[in-house]
């Protein structure tokens, strides 16, 4: 039993049925059941490899079934995609006016140089609108490893000097390894009308959290946090000042910073 991944080999095979065009024998069943009326419908146990080809006006579709012993109970249809357009995909470019973080790593100072004059050399010729799948991809599918570095900008024109004096800077150090890190929530006093709204424009995990926790305290938290009316008395600031703390930290939480301490 594949616990928590139950069903996944059966998806997998099943792919590999669509790729290659053959639907594989069924395993450990060489004869059909006599329980089950095999004339009653065109449901055929696949006793042998059969062709599995692509018929022109037809989708092959194939469902996968899950029976978990402790009461899974799940059924995927899986189909074919649509043919692949041979030429390459058009760039879309989404305008975007965010401060875009290009994260570079290596395991030496060199490779670190080296990564960092190749980004600035694919970024000559990457539109702006691009930047955002350039920047996703740098921070979700490499490695991380000792030396790091960091451009940020909004633009390619903004990036490019940064990245030139990054690659011609003093040789870099070893990012530093299991730092400690402490998070300091602020008293009353800090608060102001219309605190929050930025956040929430732009981040809708830091809107929702925002606005779960103030809902938990009083539905007149929101009309104070929008007019200022009341957030000088203390059963307003402070509950405020710590919706807006918890939804700061779970934005930043979910960019992979995780405090040891925690303290105000």
């Amino acid at each position: 039993h594949t616990s928590a991944a139950a069903g996944v080999g059966g998806v997998i095979k099943m792919l590999l049925a669509l790729r290659y065009g053959a639907v594989p024998r069924t395993l450990h069943a060489d004869e059909p059941t006599t329980v089950v009326d095999w004339s009653a419908g065109a449901v055929r146990l696949a006793v042998h490899e059969q062709p599995w080809s692509h018929v022109p006006g037809r989708v092959r579709r194939a469902g996968v079934s899950s029976f978990g012993i402790s009461g899974t109970n799940a059924h995927v249809i899986i189909e074919e995609p649509p043919a692949a357009d041979a030429g390459p995909a058009p760039v879309v470019e989404t305008p975007h006016t965010a401060v875009l973080p290009l994260a570079v790593t290596a395991a030496t100072p060199g490779g670190l140089r080296n990564q960092l004059h190749r980004l600035r050399d694919h970024l000559t010729g990457v539109p702006d609108g691009a930047l955002t799948d350039v920047a996703y991809s740098l921070a979700t599918t490499r490695a991380v490893l000792p030396y790091r570095a960091v451009v940020s900008g909004r633009s390619t024109a903004d990036l490019l000097p940064g990245l030139t004096a990054a690659a011609g800077g003093d040789a870099p150090e070893p990012a530093a390894r299991r730092r400690r890190m402490g998070v300091v929530f602020s008293g009353q006093g800090a608060q102001w009308a219309g605190m929050g709204s930025g956040l929430s424009a732009a981040f809708p995990l830091f809107a929702r959290v925002f606005a779960d926790v103030c809902g938990r305290f009083s539905p007149e938290l929101a009309e104070a946090v929008a007019t200022g009316e009341g957030l000088d008395r203390t059963a307003f600031a402070q509950p405020v000042l710590f919706a807006y703390q918890v939804a700061l930290f779970r934005l930043v939480e979910s960019w992979g910073v995780r405090p040891s301490v925690v303290a105000g």
